[in-house]
């Protein structure tokens, strides 16, 4: 496994991160015992950056990675997970308000069964709360104790595209009704023909070398 700085920060994690957004219920039901397997197998691969977010099923995500790194050291594991969304009317709805974002550390912090959260992000500001007030709130709860101050780094979004770049959708895959990407855009119609007939143009990028 390969290691790097984050950003301008101290934290030293792993470049390849282990992502939980499928194990929040948006990508369809969630095989826990399979899920937990899998972030154990991640860490005795040497992976430390594990990402989740308190909207991830809101605790659901947060939780079962708890359960998955108990009774591994927390030291040279690093815990990312944001804040900034909040549930309402069975959607979401974006919302950086002080109050919130106070309240979604708390949260966080309970399910993820930690003192420490290594990186919080606000991924998605909305537009009826000043970025400042947001930094602000922020910088209280660092001084407080609740998060460490960090550098800016870049954790990249879907890297994987959600599955497209993983070379195993097929024009005949069916999502779970309760799988986002069952109504995607990118899933639907011409563009996911697109979308595949593009990664089928990358899979000889992807191919070992040969001497």
């Amino acid at each position: 496994m390969q290691y790097t700085t984050l950003g301008r920060s101290d934290l030293r994690v792993s470049r390849v991160a282990f992502g939980t957004w499928q194990l929040g219920g948006d990508w369809g039901p969630t095989d826990d015992t399979a899920a937990i397997a899998a972030i154990r197998q991640a860490v005795d691969e040497g992976i430390t950056l594990f990402d989740t977010a308190q909207g991830y099923g809101f605790g659901a995500s947060e939780r079962l990675l708890a359960r998955a790194l108990q009774g591994q050291s927390r030291e040279g594991i690093v815990i990312a997970t944001k804040g900034g969304v909040r549930p309402v009317d069975g959607d979401v709805t974006r919302d950086s308000s002080p109050k919130w974002i106070r309240q979604g550390v708390e949260a966080s912090l309970r399910a993820l069964d930690t003192e420490v959260i290594d990186l919080y992000q606000v991924p998605w500001p909305d537009s009826g709360t000043r970025l400042e007030d947001t930094a602000a709130t922020l910088a209280d709860l660092v001084t407080a104790g609740n998060t460490e101050r960090n550098g800016i780094g870049v954790l990249i979004y879907g890297p994987l595209a959600h599955g497209l770049l993983g070379g195993h959708l097929r024009h005949s895959t069916a999502f779970e009704a309760s799988d986002w990407r069952n109504t995607g855009p990118v899933f639907q119609g011409a563009s996911y023909r697109r979308n595949l007939e593009t990664v089928a143009a990358l899979e000889s990028y992807a191919q070992p070398m040969r001497p």
